[in-house]
């Protein structure tokens, strides 16, 4: 979780989920290194970390950009990973990173895997060491059915880690 007042977000946190692993960072960077699952759920209008800073097969679900002037991850992220999303009419007219990417020409929208197909099609399952986004429209179960449907690197031994963005 990352939290400008990490300790008060910890103490809350734990209160609620008192059997779950938590680690409350200040610093983008210390929270997203070793992170198998990055959610995002911000206003943000610029990307929130850069691309280098995360795991090499981690997980993203962005949840927060839901307007076409607002932005939570770099371009080159999105142009190195799978990107799974709930439904296209919806992200294109919606998701300010994804129409940020097309209209820069970084991605086109064949690349964007529709949540039905990368649940049932081998050739959109997720591949070992590769980074991959969750951009859904409705976060709740989106998020959870991709999180929970596509497999973590098979070198992660511990159970997957979840931190938040926020500004």
């Amino acid at each position: 979780m990352l939290d400008p007042h990490p300790e008060r977000v910890a103490a809350l946190l734990r209160a609620e989920l008192p059997d779950t692993e938590l680690r409350v960072r200040s610093e983008v960077a210390s929270a997203v290194a070793d992170a198998d699952i990055i959610c995002c759920a911000t206003p943000a209008t610029r990307p929130l970390f850069d691309t280098q800073m995360l795991p090499m097969a981690a997980h993203v679900n962005a949840i927060g950009a839901y307007r076409p002037t607002m932005r939570e991850l770099p371009d080159d992220l999105l142009a190195s990973s799978t990107i799974v999303i709930d439904e296209l009419d919806a992200v294109l007219a919606e998701s300010g990173e994804i129409i940020h990417v097309i209209d820069a020409g970084v991605i086109t929208a064949k690349r964007l895997v529709e949540l039905g197909s990368a649940l049932t099609s081998p050739s959109a399952q997720r591949r070992p060491n590769r980074l991959q986004v969750g951009r859904p429209r409705h976060a709740g179960l989106g998020d959870r059915k991709i999180c929970s449907s596509l497999p973590l690197c098979p070198d992660r031994r511990r159970e997957p880690a979840t931190t938040c963005g926020g500004r």
